[in-house]
């Protein structure tokens, strides 16, 4: 699963700076595969920022890692309610699913990303 998302320069600004800092400290932890430490910093920001789309599908890609699938399919689906067009995670969803032997649940994930113009 990608940890990056190609939306992330559209979000700058949008959250607060508290936010994004420390957004930017979980995604160094996944990057040292920290994931249960980054999924703990995430549900912080969440707790004062609901709806930071960003901090939704890293947390879903560092349960992801873990193996915790069906909670990473509840973080994208979060993030899918906050943004329907958000592609990446319609994808990181399809991936959670095709782990959990879901895979008609992720076929239908994976169109939807490309119909959004996903290029896996």
């Amino acid at each position: 699963m990608g940890l990056f998302s190609r939306k992330k320069k559209e979000y700058v600004g949008e959250y607060s700076k508290e936010a994004d800092d420390q957004y930017m400290d979980g995604v160094g932890l996944c990057g040292h595969g920290k994931f249960d430490e980054a999924v703990t910093l995430f549900d912080k920001i969440l707790e004062f920022e609901p709806n930071h789309t960003e901090v939704l599908i890293l947390k879903g890609h560092a349960l992801g890692q873990l193996g915790k699938f069906d909670e990473a399919v509840i973080a994208y689906d979060k993030t899918i309610d906050v943004d329907p067009d958000y592609g990446d995670a319609w994808y990181n969803k399809s991936k959670a699913l095709k782990y959990l032997d879901r895979n008609e649940e992720a076929k239908k994930c994976f169109d939807k990303a490309e119909e959004l113009g996903y290029n896996a």
